[in-house]
């Protein structure tokens, strides 16, 4: 019990810290128990995901609600997609100039040295991808239903995002007992829905462990150290994308120390780094904002699921370097133009990832046929998607904090004296 009661009194970035070391010396020292645990983490993952379409759609018609006014509602969306796709097409332009600077003077391997696995779902579900086209009609699904239960969150976001504002209407009309009884019908879901997640949320350190074990204990070192170089490089441009793009935007328009935030909001960074899902991390990143970093309800409950639908920041960059790496594999000459088309390219795919299966590889063939480079090139890749799966998706939920800090102080509801005190506030549901 005292261990019990020790573990529970630890903050919740000492217990996740805690669990990525014991799951790096379990998947090392015992790799068939870290292989045996990979269901456990697996299971807290699928307790976050079942929760996540409602968890949507409560978030962001609540905070719709909170917003009082319809073109309040409509500034913040418009801010946020704007610093979204902002964030994005800066990441990509850091990416070309790192990769397409760094293959230069890096030896790439030869392609005998790397395992080449099967390609043929990636590319069969690429010819699915509607690109932007296929994009604006998942936001308008013939079967509402069905695009809840296939988790389609774009879907999911447009529709909470219009019944709270006919909520605010009805509010403001003859109709206003019956608009009051349906906001406080999402107040109670959402009340329910954050108690659900305030248990699981307290189950990640678990998941940390299982995933973290797991991936030790089955990935090849030795894939990792043939393309130890591109990995760098790829790493390279996630953290300066990280310093000079969020930290920017967080120094010059959000006002506030960006390495402050980066010790508060480290946590989160290490839950999606070990769970390589951003929305899995949806409900933790809004409670660390509205408790730890100031960040208003109000915003953090529409800016967090959107950016976690649209903002892929981290895939961007993943699908540039990827890109200028098999180019140079395959000896495909690249020229000013072919950089700045990738750029282009992998910005604008990367905000339909979240709606299309096996995510970035999908997309990345779309960017790699765009470009002329050879689509085979992916089949040398996928062994060591894993680890950049992870990094990536903690840029991508660091982005989306980024813009929920920015936007809440733009919008004037930013408390800066709660981002500063030590001790957690108290958030109300």
């Amino acid at each position: 019990m005292g261990l019990i009661r020790f573990w529970l009194n630890r903050p919740m970035l000492h217990q996740i810290g805690l669990a990525m070391i014991a799951g790096l010396l379990v998947g090392y020292l015992f790799p068939g128990v870290g292989e045996a645990v990979k269901p456990i983490g697996d299971i807290v993952l699928r307790l976050i995901k079942m929760i996540i379409v409602p968890l949507i759609f409560v978030s962001i018609a609540c905070s719709v609600l909170d917003l009082k006014e319809i073109n309040k509602a409509v500034r913040v969306g418009s801010l946020s997609f704007g610093f979204y796709l902002f964030t994005t097409f800066c990441a990509t332009l850091i990416a070309v100039t790192v990769a397409g600077l760094g293959f230069q003077y890096i030896d790439v391997p030869d392609q005998s040295q790397l395992p080449k696995q099967d390609i043929s779902g990636i590319v069969k579900h690429a010819g699915e991808y509607g690109g932007f086209w296929g994009t604006i009609f998942a936001m308008v699904p013939n079967n509402l239903l069905a695009a809840f239960v296939e988790g389609n969150t774009l879907a999911t976001i447009v529709f909470a995002v219009v019944t709270g504002m006919l909520i605010l209407l009805m509010q403001n009309s003859p109709d206003k007992p019956h608009g009051d009884l349906l906001a406080q019908n999402l107040v109670a879901a959402s009340r329910l829905i954050y108690r659900f997640i305030d248990f699981v949320i307290a189950l990640m350190p678990l998941a940390v462990f299982a995933f973290i074990a797991w991936m030790v204990a089955t990935q090849d070192a030795g894939i990792f150290m043939v393309v130890a170089k591109m990995l760098a490089l790829g790493f390279l441009a996630l953290g300066l994308h990280v310093l000079l793009t969020y930290g920017g935007l967080m120094t010059l328009v959000g006002r506030v120390n960006f390495f402050t935030f980066l010790r508060k909001f480290f946590p989160v960074q290490l839950f999606a780094f070990s769970s390589a899902s951003s929305a899995a991390t949806i409900p933790f990143n809004e409670r660390r904002l509205q408790q730890h970093l100031g960040v208003s309800r109000e915003t953090s409950s529409f800016t967090v699921p959107f950016g976690a639908t649209v903002n892929m920041d981290g895939t961007a960059i993943a699908q540039c370097v990827y890109a200028i790496f098999i180019a140079h594999l395959f000896g495909v000459e690249l020229g000013l133009g072919h950089y700045l088309t990738l750029a282009a390219m992998s910005a604008i795919v990367s905000v339909g990832v979240a709606a299309v299966p096996s995510a970035s590889l999908v997309t990345l063939s779309v960017v790699l046929g765009v470009v002329g480079i050879p689509v085979e090139g992916i089949a040398f890749i996928i062994a060591t998607d894993r680890l950049f799966d992870m990094a990536r998706t903690a840029v991508n939920v660091t982005g989306d904090a980024t813009v929920s800090i920015v936007v809440d102080r733009l919008e004037g509801r930013f408390n800066a004296e709660a981002f500063a005190a030590d001790t957690p506030m108290k958030s109300v549901a």
